[in-house]
């Protein structure tokens, strides 16, 4: 069997770890900013003969990370566990004893909307860096001779027993993967089903493209695209108004790069009636041409559509819905 990491000692392997690849389910939760996934593992410890050390693996920590079409590694969340992992003792022999754990693995919204757009559609396959802690405890050797423990009161006796119970922990020695990543995929369809079991799908996710240096002449576009998603973060009546004017202005700059075609048919409406149009008239208008987009689906094949214009069109079809509340 293949183990993401071992646990070796002179006498030979006496622990290992593995995070379950495939599982059937993963099982999560959402917190205010982001989520919760407990991660299956399985960790096997040896255990030993009453009278030698105990094994004990603590303190497991690691990352998440996705990898980029460069290569390169992104990290998407953190891991931990905070449980004490403790092999056991027997009176006979020593044999190997296996525990399902769990990982719990803590990201924001936006990783989960990164691993979304780097998945595509397909099966996520996810680089996860674990390391730990492992030690062992040594029984606390207590000589005490039948004529002492009869010379002692019961108070002294249980005090005793006690003493004699505890464990000294040895040096403490670091756990990690020998093979560096390990490469973790998941079904697609146990992966959907825990993205809708979050409930992030009710929330659509974009990831607003907003590179270092703009391309001319798109410079002031992106300008006016970052001033206006600086007012969306401030929030309240004046960040919302501040948002909708640096839009407009976006789409005006955009226009003077390259005019709109929408196509045969179309004429410019007035002056007059332009400025005679309601916000909802133009809301409906909205409406009305994202239909015209989407009707092209049933006439058109697969292959002319991609992750993007899928999303363009349910981000947007969920904003109108947001602004209508039905």
């Amino acid at each position: 069997m293949n183990y993401d990491i071992e646990l070796e000692h002179p006498t030979g392997r006496i622990g290992s770890l593995t995070i379950v690849k495939n599982p059937e389910q993963l099982q999560g939760a959402r917190t205010v900013s982001g989520f919760e996934i407990s991660v299956p593992a399985t960790i096997t410890l040896r255990v030993r003969p009453k009278l030698e050390p105990m094994l004990i693996v603590r303190n497991l920590r690691g990352k998440v990370f996705v990898k980029i079409e460069n290569g390169s590694l992104l990290n998407v969340g953190y891991l931990s566990n905070d449980d004490r992992h403790i092999a056991g003792i027997t009176d006979g022999e020593g044999y190997d004893h296996s525990s399902d754990i769990r990982l719990e693995w803590r990201g924001t919204f936006a990783d989960l909307a990164y691993i979304e757009k780097l998945r595509n559609g397909q099966t996520p396959k996810l680089q996860m860096w674990l390391e730990g802690e492992w030690s062992f405890l040594i029984r606390n050797e207590i000589d005490v001779t039948d004529e002492q423990w009869n010379q002692l009161a019961d108070p002294q006796r249980r005090r005793l027993n006690e003493l004699i119970s505890f464990r000294i922990p040895t040096d403490t020695q670091r756990l990690v993967s020998r093979h560096g990543y390990i490469e973790v995929p998941y079904p697609r369809e146990v992966w959907i089903d825990l993205v809708r079991k979050l409930g992030v799908g009710e929330n659509v996710l974009v990831e607003v493209p907003l590179p270092k240096s703009p391309p001319d002449p798109w410079t002031g576009v992106w300008s006016a695209l970052v001033n206006a998603r600086n007012a969306f973060e401030q929030g309240g009546s004046s960040g919302w108004h501040g948002t909708v004017n640096s839009v407009r202005l976006a789409l005006e700059r955009w226009r003077a790069i390259e005019q709109e075609n929408p196509g045969a048919g179309w004429k410019v409406p007035s002056v007059p009636d332009r400025e005679s149009r309601t916000k909802k008239e133009r809301l409906d208008a909205l409406r009305w041409y994202l239909m015209q987009t989407a009707h092209l689906g049933p006439h058109s094949e697969a292959e002319e559509w991609s992750r993007d214009d899928a999303l363009l069109m349910l981000s947007t079809l969920s904003g109108l819905l947001a602004v209508r509340k039905p």
